[in-house]
């Protein structure tokens, strides 16, 4: 399986998964770990799909902050 194809299958599952359930959410430093990844790759064009894939996905979850109580269990 290709890498694309999987990563097509796994925003695919995490979109249904979000249409079947109330209680999914992203926290925002996960949103800072996708936006890494997006700028990782040297070609803008993967630049520009990753982040439309990325964008797609977040907009059906509720943004859980990462305040400094948060910060403090992680770390």
């Amino acid at each position: 399986m290709t890498t694309q194809l999987t990563r097509r299958i796994a925003a695919d599952m995490v979109a249904l998964y979000a249409e079947l359930t109330d209680e999914v959410a992203v926290s925002a430093i996960s949103i800072g770990e996708l936006h890494y990844g997006i700028s990782a790759s040297p070609d803008v064009f993967t630049q520009m799909q990753r982040r439309q894939r990325v964008q797609g996905i977040l907009e059906r979850f509720e943004l859980l902050p990462f305040d400094v109580v948060t910060a403090e269990y992680y770390g």
